[in-house]
């Protein structure tokens, strides 16, 4: 076993190469109708396999969309740790984009 037990806090999982935070309340310069909202904000470590990602050395910055109030921003954080740990990068990527996607209807 790697290093033993005491994983960060903060929603920080699987060894510091996935963190997941709540962003806001925050506008978007110059716009100000998501001056009262939040997002769940994730980083991650780019996997080594791609092609032009340094070898996994580098981390994305990946944000979802500004929600209206805090537990809903919450919920998405949810989802998405619950994506890095059934599948990883690809999955959280894919989770992200059905969440904006749910988001912009």
């Amino acid at each position: 076993e790697r290093g033993g037990g005491g994983g960060g806090g903060g929603g920080d999982d699987d060894d510091g190469r996935f963190k997941c935070s709540i962003e806001g309340p925050g506008a978007t310069p110059p716009s100000r109708n998501t001056e009262n909202c939040y997002r769940a904000v994730v980083e991650m470590k780019k996997p080594g396999d791609r092609a032009g990602t340094l070898g996994g050395t580098g981390s994305v910055r990946m944000t979802c969309a500004w929600q209206g109030d805090k537990r809903t921003a919450e919920r998405d954080g949810e989802k998405l740790k619950r994506a890095w740990r059934r599948g990883g990068f690809d999955e959280v990527q894919k989770v992200k984009g059905e969440l904006r996607a749910a988001a912009r209807r």
